[in-house]
């Protein structure tokens, strides 16, 4: 008899909680190019957090593929690539020694002009499409 009703009770446990997670949505981090320009920001001045830095290596950004080549290259500081060995860890709170906070600037120097020319190209569409609204 107890292990009837110890069956019944975890199996309705267990249908709960199937039914909490269908209710809830999937988790999606999805930062925007403003986000990310932050975030290399704090690495090269020194106050973004290493779990805010681990969590953007480590999340593909399938949204935007230029997002995830700036990804790719931020994992070269951690990591290392073909032409650089993986960065040393800084002190008074930099993540990374000074040879990686100038790799790191340089990727912020390449997202911001990425940022830059997509602002351009928004503007352009924004203007295009008030052309063809007053035509």
């Amino acid at each position: 008899m107890h292990f009837v009703v110890l069956f019944l009770l975890t199996l309705i446990v267990i249908v709960f909680c199937l039914w909490v997670f269908t209710r809830m949505g999937v988790p999606r981090y999805r930062p925007s190019i403003v986000q990310i320009e932050q975030l290399l920001q704090g690495v090269v001045d020194g106050y973004t957090r290493r779990d805010e830095w681990v969590m953007f290596l480590g999340c593909p950004l399938h949204h935007d593929p230029e997002l995830e080549i700036i990804r790719i290259r931020c994992i070269g500081l951690e990591e290392g690539d073909d032409d650089h060995p993986p960065c040393t860890q800084g002190i008074n709170g930099y993540l990374y020694n000074r040879e990686g906070r100038e790799r790191a600037e340089q990727i912020l120097r390449s997202i911001k002009l990425l940022r830059s020319q997509r602002e351009l190209q928004h503007k352009r569409e924004q203007e295009s499409e008030d052309d063809n609204r007053s035509s």
